[in-house]
């Protein structure tokens, strides 16, 4: 008898603020995007829900150009229909300091505080591996799961399994597929996904729908849920998704597929209690399946001024213990993780233009400008505690 599952359907956007775009091109389209996804999510009780790459930054830009939708957009997250965080953007774990990891998580929840929802999954669908100590700086913000990509591969651990940290720490482990990523739903549907809205080819779908559950068959889940990531780089919610899955509960003889969360799959992959592998230590192999697994790691080298930036966090936050500076400071700080999006530290190539990095400030742009601001700041602070420098 050929085996049943529950599909769990995770719709998302995978939202780089910059990238071969400007931040402000960018922008623009997130704008888009949230605005005919608030009028879906009111309008279509059959989308249930979106998940907004475990960011909550994509919030402050979007209300700077539609400040008239913040109740809205605050009914919908306390609802739990969109769904933003636990991050405040998404960082590459190994060109930031461990300090900047920590105040990325705190800005994260103390934005999803404000805003009535935080979600409490380790989402870093993108980072070019894995550091040891992730799953111990989870655990410290309360979340017991991390969900990735990269860094590890199928021949070496199945879809789920036990990821041990540095410390000892443990989580449970959601590898997404080697072959398409936080997009199999995406990639494997596309034929009936591009089609125009008033067009649905049955015969495709369910087609497409066969080749999307092997290929999660060959990724070896340890349970009867499959994880369908319905999403890839600042794509827009798609209605059809609705249609799809319809389609397999009404017709299709493979189970149940339902909308869900990436919490909702890891409840129940919990429920049905597996019997996990251990593995131990940091997530940083390259290329073992040369599919979409690389981690780039020749990146390290590039752009060393924006990295630099990154590590004043850790003199800066170590002096916020001085309630004098800690005002000061502050600006410093969030200005710094703002930037931590791991596309704006990196060298792309071809498609990387010097003008969409440091995006939130014209002068910043120059090199010469960041570091005499950064020094100017930092050292008008120090003496102002009376440290030599």
């Amino acid at each position: 008898m050929k085996q049943k599952y529950t599909m769990h359907v995770v719709s998302h956007t995978h939202w780089d603020r910059e990238w071969y775009r400007p931040f402000q091109h960018f922008r623009m389209r997130l704008v888009d995007l949230t605005d005919k996804l608030l009028d879906l999510l009111e309008n279509d009780p059959e989308y249930k829900v979106f998940t907004f790459d475990g960011q909550t930054i994509v919030v402050d830009d979007y209300l700077k150009i539609r400040p008239e939708n913040k109740d809205r957009l605050k009914k919908l997250i306390e609802e739990n229909k969109i769904l933003i965080g636990p991050w405040y953007n998404q960082p590459d774990e190994f060109l930031i300091s461990g300090e900047g990891m920590i105040r990325n998580l705190m800005l994260g929840y103390k934005m999803g505080q404000e805003w009535g929802n935080w979600m409490r999954v380790g989402y870093v669908p993108d980072a070019f591996g894995h550091i040891s100590q992730l799953p111990q700086l989870m655990q410290g913000f309360g979340i017991d799961s991390v969900v990735l990509f990269r860094g590890i591969t199928t021949d070496q651990v199945d879809s789920e399994f036990t990821w041990k940290g540095a410390d000892g720490t443990e989580v449970l482990c959601i590898k997404m597929p080697d072959n398409n990523a936080y997009s199999n739903f995406f990639y494997c549907m596309r034929g009936t996904l591009s089609a125009p809205q008033d067009e649905f080819d049955v015969e495709l779908s369910r087609q497409e729908m066969s080749k999307l559950i092997s290929d999660c068959e060959n990724e070896r889940p340890t349970t009867s849920n499959l994880l369908f990531m319905d999403g890839v780089d600042h794509i827009y919610a798609n209605p059809k998704t609705v249609k799809i899955m319809r389609d397999v509960n009404e017709n299709m003889d493979v189970g149940t597929i339902k909308h869900s969360s990436l919490q909702e799959f890891i409840d129940a992959v919990r429920a049905d209690n597996p019997k996990l592998k251990t593995y131990e230590g940091e997530l940083r192999w390259n290329n073992r399946a040369w599919k979409l697994s690389g981690i780039l790691a020749n990146v390290m080298s590039s752009r060393v001024h924006l990295k630099q930036a990154n590590h004043y966090l850790a003199a800066i936050e170590f002096l916020t213990s001085y309630a004098g500076a800690a005002n000061e400071l502050k600006f410093v700080a969030e200005w710094l993780i703002n930037n931590q999006g791991n596309d704006g530290l990196w060298d792309m190539g071809a498609v990387a233009k010097d003008g969409i990095h440091f995006p939130l400030s014209e002068s910043w742009r120059n090199p010469a400008n960041r570091k005499a601001d950064c020094t100017y700041r930092v050292s008008g602070i120090l003496k102002q505690l009376g440290v030599e420098i």
